[in-house]
């Protein structure tokens, strides 16, 4: 196809692959203007194609995909497996999560086994009998005061009860 000149109406030339993108201004085929300078060479502007060419993933998602009903099901059960194993990942879990809550809560309630008792220590205080004792022990949590009277020693409490006892 050869350049030709352009017309009134909405044709462009597009050169062909075999063509050259360049032709003479000075060829004759344009109307002259004197605004053109005739002995220039220009590149001609390629059109853009009117049709988007389709990408691959376009290509695919037009074409009929043949998949077997047998290939469908087996990535029906690859899936399943996959969420089976992730299900027993996180049962796992959770069960050492609540065994190790057990274990904390079994470590607690051993700490308050060995934590004092305030009547216990009032049961090792000496010279006093049960009637001193139960009247300390209102004593102690009337004024607040359980933490001092656990870190006295024995002597200490005995002391301090006789003392406020009179």
């Amino acid at each position: 196809m050869r350049p030709t000149r352009l017309q009134d109406t909405n044709e462009a030339f597009v050169p062909s692959q075999n063509e050259t993108s360049y032709q003479s201004l000075s060829s004759g085929n344009f109307t002259s203007s004197p605004f053109l300078d005739t002995n220039l060479e220009a590149p001609l502007e390629k059109l853009p194609q009117r049709k988007k060419p389709k990408t691959e993933s376009e290509a695919n998602n037009n074409s009929v995909e043949t998949i077997t009903r047998a290939e469908l099901v087996e990535k029906v059960y690859v899936g399943i497996d996959s969420i089976a194993a992730i299900t027993t990942e996180i049962r796992g879990i959770h069960s050492l999560m609540e065994k190790r809550e057990r274990e904390r809560e079994r470590e607690r309630e051993r700490e308050r086994e060995r934590e004092p008792t305030m009547f216990g220590m009032l049961s090792m205080t000496p010279n006093l009998d049960n009637r001193a004792r139960y009247k300390a022990l209102g004593l102690v949590h009337k004024l607040g005061m359980k933490n001092a009277f656990l870190k006295m020693l024995p002597e200490e409490r005995s002391e301090w009860i006789l003392y406020n006892m009179e």
